[in-house]
């Protein structure tokens, strides 16, 4: 063979060996999506299991309320047609729950939820009882509620409203399934610069429906600006960090410490939502300015890219681990301040505006709108005298007089029998029906088979036994 015919017959495997391993991630990445809406039905079921449960276990003051990853999944799901990277995929993420609406509910069935803690930790710890929901059995039950002294003096603001409030982790399994509970016994009182953090995390599932937890109107928090944000895969952060940060090089050092902290602990665990799918995080407010570095090692702890760094007012950018060693870890007791490791100016975030996309609203048109007359239509379903015929009735209660039958004497005989059926007893108008047929027929009844019309056409006539009713 020449060299010609052997480089086409290679291009030939190159492309079949490329159309194989395209059909093959195809597979691949649908039995993934079946996977993954199977297991969300499965948690779907479960919760709505649970939820009941928990209803008969504590009846006169609990609101179940499901919120965070599991709530937005479910918009999530309507804008999938297979597996993509962490958008939409229930798998390794834990379904948020609280019980009560606040902590005076809670305080007044606070027996009857102590109980149903016990109950859960009975079942996790013997096998004998053949209690589950769906399938899925009580395995494990972590009391995870924060005491004061598990934190440290400059610990978020977050954690802080956490203390002493009743938290659960509910570890439910089937098979080698598992499904994972984050029970709180009642919904927390966030202070509001850090409640909310993104408009696609703000919906909650109650007995209700699907509610917004929105408490300063913010319009990327309405329900379409939601949908919308899901479908182009943006997430809105609603926190305010240009009200955080003002004044900041004049508070004190612990205030300082407090507030970055709270920033690092966002910037470490809510950035992520990059990794699940979503594209782009934008802000009705100024965001933090940030870089992701994936090549370098980081110069100030050594640690490996990929990680996160903040753009500083003195426009040096520091990586996640070196502020919070800067912030947490003090080099000296005579200064209260907090400097930049590279230029030693006061430290402070950058911040820049990276607005929301906008819903595109056509502007109002110039020119008369289209009449349905205008668009094309492929077969007539109803004609328009017809039309006009139900419209009179609906809109008048009577019988239009101006419309021309096809057939005159079918026609006027059909709408003086519908015109009797509403003015005389059912009895009467029978009988005038038969008596009109007897004589313009010239039929004594008797004949079964005889083909009879009324106010029908020759050619669709229809051989009836009886006077068909009105």
């Amino acid at each position: 063979m020449n060299s010609e015919s052997d480089f086409i017959d290679y291009l030939k495997t190159q492309v079949q060996t490329v159309e194989n391993l395209n059909m093959i991630k195809y597979f691949e990445n649908q039995i993934k999506f079946k996977q993954q809406t199977e297991h969300y039905k499965d948690k779907i079921k479960v919760s709505i299991s649970l939820i009941k449960f928990i209803e008969t276990m504590c009846p006169n003051y609990s609101n179940v309320t499901i919120f965070g990853s599991f709530t937005r999944n479910l918009l999530e799901k309507i804008f999938m047609n297979s597996s993509e990277k962490g958008f939409g995929n229930p798998i390794n993420h834990d379904i948020d729950m609280t019980i009560f609406d606040d902590i005076s509910n809670y305080n007044r069935e606070k027996d009857n939820f102590n109980d149903m803690i016990s109950l859960f930790k009975i079942l996790a710890n013997n096998n004998s009882f053949d209690f589950n929901f769906y399938g899925y059995k009580i395995v494990d039950v972590s009391d995870k509620t924060l005491r004061e002294t598990d934190l440290s003096e400059f610990a978020g603001f977050g954690k802080r409203f956490m203390i002493n409030l009743p938290h659960f982790v509910l570890v439910l399994k089937k098979d080698n399934i598992m499904i994972k509970y984050d029970l709180l016994a009642y919904k927390v009182n966030h202070d509001n610069n850090w409640q909310n953090e993104y408009n696609i995390n703000s919906l909650s599932i109650t007995n209700k429906g699907i509610i917004i937890n929105n408490p300063n109107e913010e319009k990327s928090y309405k329900f379409f600006n939601i949908l919308h944000s899901v479908l182009e895969k943006e997430a809105v952060c609603n926190i305010p960090f240009e009200k955080i940060l003002d004044n900041f090089l004049i508070k004190s050092r612990g205030e300082k410490i407090q507030i970055l902290n709270q920033i690092i602990w966002f910037m470490t665990n809510r950035i992520k939502i990059l990794s699940l799918g979503y594209k782009k995080i934008s802000s009705d407010f100024k965001f933090i300015d940030y870089i992701i570095e994936k090549e370098e090692v980081c110069d100030l702890t050594g640690n490996n890219a990929p990680y996160i760094k903040i753009k500083l007012e003195c426009s040096h950018y520091v990586s996640l681990m070196g502020l919070i060693g800067i912030t947490n870890i003090r080099t000296s007791d005579w200064t209260e301040s907090i400097k930049c490791p590279y230029c030693r100016a006061s430290l402070n975030i950058k911040l820049i505006e990276i607005k929301p996309s906008e819903i595109i609203v056509p502007s109002e048109p110039e020119k008369d709108l289209i009449n349905i007359d205008d668009y094309e239509i492929d077969m007539i379903i109803n004609s328009d005298d017809n039309q006009n015929y139900i419209s009179h009735i609906l809109h008048k209660n009577q019988v239009p007089t101006n419309l021309t039958p096809t057939t005159e004497s079918q026609t006027t005989r059909a709408r003086n029998n519908y015109i009797a059926s509403s003015r005389r007893s059912r009895e009467e108008y029978f009988r005038i029906v038969q008596n009109r047929f007897n004589r313009d027929n010239d039929w004594g009844g008797h004949d079964e088979d005889r083909v009879i019309g009324w106010g029908v056409p020759e050619s669709n006539q229809t051989r009836v036994r009886e006077v068909p009713s009105p």
